[in-house]
């Protein structure tokens, strides 16, 4: 018994260490993941407004067009 415990802190700081070191490098995972986590997010929002602003153009050529056949309707002039 009295052998194990003079081996104890013999073992204990290396398992201390190894263990600061795998969650030093887990962090360092964790927070490149964030970072590329964050630069997809914004990647997203920017083609979400991208998509949404056209979607909106198309709208609006849509109506422009339904509108001037709605005006055309009934004579003789073809629509530009």
């Amino acid at each position: 018994m009295n052998e194990k415990n003079q081996n104890t802190p013999l073992i204990s700081p290396l398992l201390k260490y190894k263990h600061t070191s795998l969650s030093s490098f887990g962090e360092h995972q964790s927070c490149t993941a964030t970072t590329h986590n964050s630069y997809k997010a914004a990647r997203n929002r920017t083609l979400h407004h991208n998509f949404e602003q056209t979607l909106q153009e198309n709208r609006e050529s849509t109506q422009r067009v339904v509108l001037s056949i709605a005006k055309n309707e009934g004579t003789s002039t073809p629509i530009p």
